[in-house]
């Protein structure tokens, strides 16, 4: 699991590393089991039971360590051990059709594809885990359970196990970022973490879809997030699972925020993605020039779950609609029927 855990390593180098380690016990271990079993030939015959049963234990334990590999020696074997300890593989769900040269120059359709990770079963375990957060004290906002916004929400209040998800999303290069043909591998990543249990460690904060950047911009969010969108509506209306100890138990979770810089922020949002004119910001509708002299907040100028709708409205009607009011086209998170885009989204302090 920890090799499989470290991005830099590949499968190939994982297999060597396997084979050597496999090659190394074996030729131990038989050294080893020669001299158990001389030693055992020079032990007398009368020996009490409980020698002879210690002895046994050691002759079977050389045996069981010659195996420690079995059933590890593909990768097909590997992961079919990595999934009964936890592991999720991703699914692959096809996006839409897009036009690739083939080797003899002309051209042909192939599937264009992105992965997912069922966030279902990502959240099984936190039905067993405790929350790293300490109590909250009076006065301070140390988590979303100490706002006002959660305590008078009806959902936790008829559902006070429910899990609140954080949805993250950025652009990784994978290749050379620097190199004449950056963007070329670029990948497009989306994030799903729990409030209450990231602990600002990585392992809490689960992949939930891969795509080439490539595609998100020829499809659009709405392919994309298919899947994931698909289950957060599921997980809202509540899904029985079975946990690992047989018991059957309903998870509810409910997404909440969504965090992103600027640029992957508006992106998903369907807004202005030029922040140097026009109306760039998702949380008012100042323009660049007011948005350089503004040094406190206008309430008068703030956008709202309504006034999204309408100017979603507006630039279905006309494109040119988005120069005034930010907003290019909907967003593929609106189709959630609880999620509201405005409310949701929170600053970049970056």
């Amino acid at each position: 699991m920890e090799l499989y855990s470290r991005g830099s390593i590949t499968t190939k180098t994982i297999q060597l590393s396997i084979s050597g380690a496999q090659s190394i016990l074996q030729s131990s271990l038989s050294d080893v089991n020669s001299e158990v079993e001389k030693l055992c030939n020079l032990l007398p015959n009368d020996l009490p039971p409980e020698i002879c049963s210690q002895v046994e234990i050691i002759r079977q334990s050389v045996k069981r360590s010659a195996s420690l590999f079995h059933g590890l020696e593909t990768e097909h074997q590997r992961l079919k051990f990595l999934r009964t300890q936890g592991l999720i593989l991703p699914n692959t769900y096809t996006l839409g059709q897009i036009e690739t040269a083939n080797p003899d120059g002309g051209k042909m359709l192939s599937d264009a594809t992105a992965e997912y990770v069922s966030i279902i079963d990502t959240l099984l375990p936190y039905h067993q885990r405790q929350s790293v957060l300490c109590q909250s004290r009076p006065g301070i906002v140390q988590s979303y359970s100490d706002t006002e916004s959660f305590k008078d929400s009806e959902y936790y209040q008829q559902h006070p196990a429910a899990l609140t998800l954080i949805l993250y999303h950025d652009d990784i290069e994978v290749g050379n970022a620097l190199g004449s043909r950056a963007g070329v591998h670029k990948l497009t990543m989306f994030y799903v973490a729990v409030e209450g249990f990231t602990d600002g460690k990585l392992s809490s904060i689960h992949l939930s879809i891969v795509c080439h950047a490539s595609d998100l911009e020829r499809f659009g969010y709405g392919p994309i997030m298919r899947p994931l969108i698909a289950d957060l509506e599921m997980l809202y209306e509540g899904v029985e699972v079975t946990l690992e100890d047989g018991t059957e138990c309903v998870i509810h979770a409910k997404l909440e925020h969504l965090s992103a810089d600027n640029l992957a922020a508006n992106q998903i949002l369907g807004m202005n993605r030029s922040f140097s004119k026009g109306h760039y910001c998702r949380f008012c509708y100042a323009n660049a020039d007011l948005c350089a002299v503004m040094v406190s907040p206008d309430h008068c100028l703030c956008r709202s779950p309504a006034g999204y709708l309408k100017d979603v409205q507006a630039a279905s009607v006309n494109p040119g609609n988005s120069k005034q009011t930010g907003v290019r086209e909907k967003s593929a998170l609106s189709d959630i029927s609880y999620f509201s885009v405005i409310d949701a989204t929170v600053p970049d302090i970056m």
